[in-house]
């Protein structure tokens, strides 16, 4: 099975466009601007006490388009699909499930 450069690419795409849709939603949120500010007292306390989870949401999601944006310039380099440790080939499912992998299954656990 061999991965098709258009499919991993609107994958990497679509998934890129899902963090940032996230990350928009999380700004909006510790803006204020999502109506919370308008809550009473508790309800306020709460929702700022979510804040941290969402932060750190957020610092996964940078991490996450780092890693597509990679992936995306290796598809552009035509070397999407080769291990950048070893050089060796990344599994086609391995891709398909995550296709901004960069490390082969062997490299990835080591």
């Amino acid at each position: 099975m061999s991965i098709d450069a258009g499919q991993a690419r609107a994958a990497l795409l679509k998934k890129l466009e899902e963090i940032s849709r996230r990350h928009g939603a999380i700004s909006k949120h510790l803006r204020g601007e999502d109506g919370r500010l308008g809550a009473d007292f508790e309800d306020r306390v709460s929702f700022t006490e979510g804040d941290e989870v969402l932060e750190a949401a957020d610092d996964a999601g940078r991490t996450d388009v780092f890693a597509i944006r990679g992936a995306l310039d290796r598809l552009d380099g035509g070397t999407y699909g080769t291990c950048v440790k070893c050089e060796g080939t990344i599994a086609a499912g391995r891709l398909v499930i995550l296709p901004e992998a960069a490390l082969c299954t062997a490299c990835a656990g080591a």
